[in-house]
């Protein structure tokens, strides 16, 4: 199952059902700060089996916790804090993050259960042209970047009315079965979500069944003048969904 966890407060059940997420399957809770996020997450892992209790038709089955987002995630005293954001209730986020990332960490390695953390780049402050580095941090410290598996960058790019092009860059990758510093890339469409048929045209590319030469794409089979012509036709072939 999905445990959503919204911090944001913009979540739209009807716009995610149309771009295809089953809403009705999903759990969505709203904790008021980190310590209630991190219990809720401790709550589901308890109730969650252990992998090798499971039977082997089960061992393949797992749950999703999704957390949008850390840099919207209060501490407890940060909110009750009279003053409100102040460096001292930096340095408690951080530290308490630290800690529950060890207590999660433990439980999550024996469990079918993956974790989201969605977060948000900003500019480091203090950072200089010619100082090196990278100009921008994330929020939250460093005990998330330790903790997990994967950390992937995204970033969007508008590409005409009706959708905006998705860029992915894999920026850490720990026992995942491929290597980090991966690239990719999908349209989304505001309307239908995803387009299964233009990331599929854009993965040929990079695989060299085909390549892209102005507004054609050539495939051994042949040339399709105009990249809508040819995805059309690929519609067509496979469906909307290959």
């Amino acid at each position: 199952g999905v445990t959503w966890l919204e911090f944001e407060n913009k979540f739209d059940p009807d716009r995610a059902k149309l771009l295809g997420m089953d809403t009705d399957s999903a759990l969505f809770l709203q904790p008021e700060c980190l310590e209630d996020c991190i219990d809720i997450i401790l709550e589901v892992l308890e109730n969650t089996p252990e992998r090798n209790k499971l039977p082997d038709d089960m061992k393949h089955f797992g749950n999703l916790i999704i957390v949008d987002s850390v840099s919207q995630m209060p501490s407890r005293p940060e909110l009750l804090s009279k003053k409100g954001m102040d460096s001292n209730n930096i340095g408690v986020f951080q530290r308490k993050m630290s800690q529950a990332q060890r207590r999660i960490t433990n439980a999550l390695s024996k469990r079918n259960v993956t974790i989201m953390w969605v977060n948000q780049t900003r500019a480091k402050l203090g950072f200089g042209f010619g100082s090196g580095g990278e100009m921008t941090t994330t929020y939250g410290g460093n005990a998330l970047k330790f903790a997990v598996a994967q950390r992937w960058n995204m970033w969007s790019q508008k590409k005409g009315d009706n959708g905006m092009l998705i860029h992915f860059v894999n920026q850490k990758n720990n026992g995942c079965g491929m290597r980090p510093f991966l690239k990719a890339e999908a349209f989304m469409s505001f309307s239908k979500g995803f387009d299964y048929i233009d990331s599929w045209a854009r993965a040929m590319q990079s695989l060299f069944i085909c390549d892209r030469k102005g507004q054609s794409l050539i495939f051994k089979e042949g040339k399709f003048k105009g990249s809508t012509f040819t995805l059309n036709k690929l519609r067509d072939m496979y469906g909307s969904d290959p």
